[in-house]
């Protein structure tokens, strides 16, 4: 058999159709290799093929939820941005790191992304945790525990925001701080609750109703820190993105704090430094415009039912009983001369003949004068 020197030296510089080195070998192994090609095309299992599949299905278009009053409600579907960033919170649900952090259960990225547009990836649903929590409706508040899930065109099944304390199995990728991810069971580690981001007013705003659009902390309930991207930028299929983890960051300034724990008005365990920008976020949804807004909150509210019957009650006309009106009195006929002297009479007096009876005077004189 005789081979080439670019055949012995590693490099397959001819094909099998010149008659040089192992050429039927070559041949077959062609062959083989084009069916195989052929197989997995069929089957969907292309690299090329699979990731066109992932793309088309984790950016499908999706819709953010209408709000008629520009408040969130649970059930919601909403977009979430980062006032640092700039970028979209978003889940991968084909990249699982749990074999690297040796995890009990699958769990999935969560990065911001600067795609702006609302698909399945970056819209997430705002579920109750509690429905017995004490608060009324289904408004969400300042406080108010909640669980953000998955959009359901995304995957086949819920999955939940998961953070836990850092530990030497569990850490962000690049800035080793407390680690977030997406995991199919809802459990302490998946519960979160909003406060507001001024300092100053964040404890009267607790248990108020939150607006649509407003800038808002996120905080996990079982750690105590909040959520927070910043621009460390890591590649994957959807391009460069940010990181996501768990980490309170304040401002270093601390503006008459010092002069109000002197006064007494606060303590030293009550925060008074701006929240930092990394921890500010929007919930966005569809609201009404602010003339329509406007409109419809200088409307008064609907009045309550047992209201709104006792006022239909008094505007209804009075239907009392009242007395008949009395009937019409007929106007006595006069008597004439002939019933009169029979009234006068007596009552045993013969009945007066009728008016076509009487005889006129001279009538009377003329029969007298003929007897």
């Amino acid at each position: 058999m005789q081979f080439t020197a670019q055949q012995l030296s590693g490099g397959g510089r001819f094909s099998h159709r010149c008659r040089i080195g192992n050429w039927s070998e070559d041949e077959f192994l062609e062959e083989v290799r084009l069916k195989d090609f052929l197989k997995r095309k069929q089957e969907g299992r292309l690299y090329v093929t699979a990731k066109q599949q992932r793309l088309q299905r984790c950016l499908a278009a999706t819709e953010p939820s209408f709000s008629p009053d520009g408040l969130l409600y649970f059930g919601s579907a909403v977009m979430i941005v980062n006032e640092e960033t700039s970028a979209f919170m978003a889940c991968d649900p084909y990249d699982d790191p749990s074999g690297a952090s040796n995890k009990e259960s699958n769990v999935y990225t969560v990065t911001t992304s600067p795609h702006n547009q609302p698909v399945a990836r970056n819209t997430f649903i705002i579920t109750r945790v509690d429905e017995t929590d004490g608060y009324p409706g289904e408004v969400l508040h300042f406080g108010q525990h909640f669980r953000l899930q998955t959009h359901p065109s995304l995957t086949g099944w819920s999955l939940y925001l998961h953070s836990e304390p850092v530990s030497p199995l569990s850490a962000s990728k690049f800035a080793r701080k407390q680690e977030v991810l997406f995991t199919p069971n809802p459990s302490g580690n998946t519960k979160w609750k909003l406060v507001h981001p001024d300092m100053r007013v964040r404890f009267e705003m607790e248990g108020e109703p939150v607006a649509a659009n407003s800038a808002v902390v996120i905080k996990h309930v079982a750690s105590n820190t909040a959520l927070a991207s910043v621009r460390t930028a890591q590649e994957n299929e959807f391009g460069r993105e940010y990181e996501v983890h768990c980490h309170t960051y304040l401002s270093a300034q601390r503006t008459h704090s010092c002069m109000a724990e002197l006064k007494g008005k606060v303590t030293g365990d009550i925060d008074t430094r701006p929240q930092d920008e990394r921890n500010v976020w929007s919930l966005l949804m569809e609201t009404p415009s602010p003339d329509m807004l406007s409109t419809q909150q200088q409307q008064p509210p609907p009045p309550h039912p047992v209201d709104q019957h006792t006022a239909e009650l008094e505007a209804a006309p009075q239907t009392t009983t009242q007395p008949p009106p009395p009937e019409p009195q007929q106007p006595e006929a006069k008597p004439d001369e002939a019933t009169a002297q029979q009234q006068q009479e007596g009552a045993g007096a013969a009945p007066a003949p009728p008016a076509e009876q009487f005889q006129s005077t001279g009538e009377v004189l003329a029969a007298h004068a003929a007897q």
